[in-house]
């Protein structure tokens, strides 16, 4: 077998092919994931609008619980889009104003399994140090995301 051979000093890795066709489904069900999981926090918050924290809220949830498959599936699975909720929101008026759609975040109750460990990660998140660098990898780019929103935690 002969190696590839490059010349210069090029920093960049190229990534192989078949990385990159595992990787993206794996990004795109993790987004997906922490849509799903923001409005049904917001949802047992009380609210009908999805706000930034929410967003913050799923994705510390699933950074801990996304490669727990035992128990990210039991997860999974009470947290459906509930079809009427679905149409609801299809039919409301595009007419909104502004203020009515406004980021406002009240917290959810820990009446609620999965809203509980999301509030106890939440206040939890400074403390915690990953276990592998897929944790580490998510952790960081969240802890980016909170620096650039200079969002509190």
């Amino acid at each position: 077998m002969i190696p590839n051979m490059k010349t210069g000093f090029s920093p960049l890795i190229e990534p192989e092919p078949d990385i990159l066709n595992t990787i993206q489904p794996i990004l795109i069900s993790f987004a997906e994931k922490s849509v799903l999981f923001a409005a049904h926090y917001a949802t047992h918050s009380g609210r009908d609008n999805l706000s930034g924290m929410d967003t913050i809220y799923a994705l510390q949830f699933l950074a801990h619980e996304f490669l727990n498959s035992d128990s990210f599936s039991s997860f999974e699975s009470q947290v459906q889009l509930n079809e009427e909720y679905e149409s609801e929101s299809e039919s409301e008026s595009e007419s909104e104003s502004e203020s009515d759609s406004a980021d406002n975040f009240t917290r959810a109750p820990d009446s609620n399994e999965i809203c509980k460990l999301m509030n106890h990660y939440h206040d939890n998140w400074n403390d915690w140090h990953p276990t592998n660098d897929i944790e580490q990898l998510l952790k960081n780019n969240i802890d980016k995301t909170l620096e650039k929103y200079k969002i509190i935690t």
